[in-house]
């Protein structure tokens, strides 16, 4: 079985829960392949904050990380008012979408992400990681 090959963009505080559950990942069908963020700097910050792995690669921009054609799913934890933009983008590129809470600001922006990802076949999720606490 081809691991699905997964990638990061946004790399504040959300990424960096996500970070961990990548790398606690122990599974076959999961490869964590990239992390991209707004700057070199900010990359390399956070590769080194979250331990990222060196087999993880950086790139600067979603453009370039979709681009580069490293992923078949982006999870997308950037700032909440951008998620929507975000995810047109990486369903356009026929990628599958992990979403940081909330899919949308609006209710217009969360149908129009939907509407994309059945329009391209890909899936869209949104990670409301809170429910599992006690």
């Amino acid at each position: 079985m081809v691991p699905l090959r997964v990638a990061l963009y946004g790399l504040g505080d959300a990424g960096g829960l996500h970070a961990r559950a990548l790398a606690a990942a122990a599974v076959d069908d999961l490869a964590w392949t990239a992390i991209a963020g707004r700057d070199a700097a900010g990359v390399a910050r956070f590769r080194a904050r979250a331990a990222v792995p060196d087999r993880v690669r950086g790139f600067t921009s979603l453009d370039a990380l979709l681009a580069a054609d490293v992923a078949d799913a982006i999870i997308i934890a950037t700032p909440d008012g951008c998620h929507a933009d975000h995810a047109r983008a990486c369903i356009a590129a026929g990628r599958h979408v992990l979403i940081e809470k909330p899919l949308a600001l609006t209710v217009a922006d969360a149908a129009a992400v939907i509407d994309a990802a059945a329009a391209a076949g890909v899936a869209v999720a949104v990670g409301y990681h809170l429910r599992h606490h006690a």
